[in-house]
């Protein structure tokens, strides 16, 4: 984990995000302020439907994988 310090740049407040992300310059998010002041960026909206769309068939996909796995393991299957 990468620790980062906020800056004041004019009226703003700014965080510098680390080369090592590979973020294109240029690249929009939503900025949204989480459980315990915790501070999220999202890719803007456009984006944000594919990658959603995304995690979601990974997430469904490793659910049953997972599923399967567990049954095997316990003699359901």
């Amino acid at each position: 984990m990468t620790t980062v310090k906020a800056r004041k740049v004019g009226n703003s407040v700014a965080v510098t995000i680390p080369k090592s992300l590979n973020i294109e310059e240029g690249t929009e998010f939503s900025v949204y302020k989480g459980i315990d002041d915790a501070i999220v960026l999202a890719p803007k909206i456009d984006h944000l439907k594919k990658t959603v769309t995304n995690v979601w068939q990974s997430f469904l996909w490793s659910i049953h994988h997972f599923s399967k796995f567990f049954n095997h393991h316990r003699g359901y299957v």
